[in-house]
């Protein structure tokens, strides 16, 4: 077993994303990984693969819709430029020996495909009991679940799921159902053909993840404003950690795995970092800390530098920066590492010589610069030189068609 895991500094780092996509495709054809699990929806991105296999969609399409950030800016007719890229080698490699397997390691429903959670899971229960009427208790799950509320791209529906958390959400009610759903799945299991148990195996676990994101988003919605921005993101990431372990152990077995993360999901104890980062609070303890309990030996945590440049959207070539990069210490590990002579630069802190000649340096992390011993957060830094923003790559194809899963009443054109 042996972890990669892969952090950019947000999501809209295009230049990162396009270099984490090559390092994906060196890692799978080279070294033997062969499962790339997503900072995406748990439920959403087994869909999205299944539509695929099935033929309902290929894999730009697939992944165009599965991205949050294209389907809100696009509407559903892009794709950002890196995930296409991705796509593309995915095509390849399901074509091929050696498939690339996908999966999602975060429980908030937050996509397009999340909306076809409840039929999905309906549609399981009708094969597993072959007189399946609904029962009292799926009746209650299905209700309390709030069905068609995950995906929204308007402030109205968005301000009637907060209502609905706020006021109408019974999450004990809500958990006793799951947990009755998901023992009589596991019940089953042991007396069905394989392909059957394994979508059992799935959907067990797919029900634990729908509860944590409603758990979530009431905590999110209920505690009020969080000092510490990444406090906030605790109750994921300890999904998030229990999510690898179960694919590790449960799902995919005895295979090496790439996550592909932000950088700050991917990092370990950052609360002994002094001063602390602003963003961080006494409950920001991240994935890859967590994992580290149980896979330290296993573990190789590489986010990704930058010098100079922008980050952002670009909808079209013309449109401007939306944000430029903070500037860097002039002493810091960025400034000096933009002075060789390549656009990139690997720097290995497993190396005890090059732990030693940093000692305690500078970076800009969570978009201000800190200083530490980094090789007690990562493993390694990848450096790039100029960040460049993600890039839209629009399908004409795509304008006219309503995404699947999309509700109708809410979906729009461009």
């Amino acid at each position: 077993m042996f972890i990669v895991l892969r952090g950019v500094g947000t999501h809209h780092d295009g230049s990162a994303l396009q270099a984490r996509n090559r390092m994906i495709r060196f890692l799978h054809r080279e070294m033997g990984f062969g499962v790339l699990l997503l900072e995406s929806s748990f439920f959403g991105i087994d869909r999205m693969a299944r539509d695929v296999a099935e033929g309902k969609a290929d894999w730009a399409r697939g992944l165009g819709l599965a991205n949050l950030g294209s389907m809100l800016r696009t509407g559903g007719a892009g794709i950002y430029a890196h995930d296409e890229e991705l796509a593309t080698y995915l095509e390849r490699a399901w074509a091929g020996e050696r498939p690339l397997y996908l999966g999602g390691i975060d429980p908030a429903g937050i996509h397009v495909y999340d909306n076809a959670w409840v039929d999905d899971l309906e549609g399981y229960l009708r094969t597993l009991l072959p007189d399946f009427k609904r029962s009292a208790a799926y009746r209650d799950f299905e209700t309390l679940s709030l069905k068609g509320v995950f995906y929204q791209n308007d402030d109205a529906a968005k301000n009637r799921l907060y209502r609905a958390i706020e006021k109408d959400l019974d999450l004990d009610a809500l958990r006793r159902a799951g947990q009755a759903l998901r023992e009589l799945i596991l019940q089953r299991m042991p007396t069905l053909p394989a392909p059957q148990s394994r979508r059992g195996q799935f959907f067990a676990r797919a029900i634990v993840n729908h509860l944590a994101y409603w758990e979530w988003k009431q905590q999110q919605i209920t505690a009020g404003p969080f000092e510490h921005s990444f406090d906030e993101h605790a109750l994921r990431d300890r999904y998030m950690a229990e999510n690898v372990r179960w694919f590790l152990e449960q799902y995919f077995p005895h295979q090496k795995i790439i996550i592909a993360a932000s950088a700050y999901h991917i990092g370990r104890n950052f609360q002994q970092i002094e001063p602390r980062p602003s963003r961080i609070g006494p409950a920001s303890i991240p994935l890859g800390q967590l994992l580290t309990e149980d896979y330290r030996d296993s573990l190789y945590a590489i986010p990704f530098l930058h010098h100079r440049g922008r980050r952002g959207i670009q909808l079209y070539p013309n449109d401007p920066p939306e944000e430029k990069l903070e500037p860097r210490a002039k002493r810091g590990l960025e400034t000096q590492l933009s002075k060789v002579p390549y656009p990139y630069a690997f720097v290995d802190l497993s190396d005890p010589a090059v732990r030693q000649q940093l000692g305690k340096t500078t970076i800009n992390l969570f978009f201000e610069n800190t200083t530490a011993q980094w090789s007690n957060h990562f493993d390694g830094f990848f450096f790039i030189r100029e960040l460049e923003p993600v890039r839209v790559q629009w399908r004409r194809a795509w304008m006219k068609k309503r995404p699947p899963y999309y509700p109708r009443e809410t979906w729009y054109r461009r």
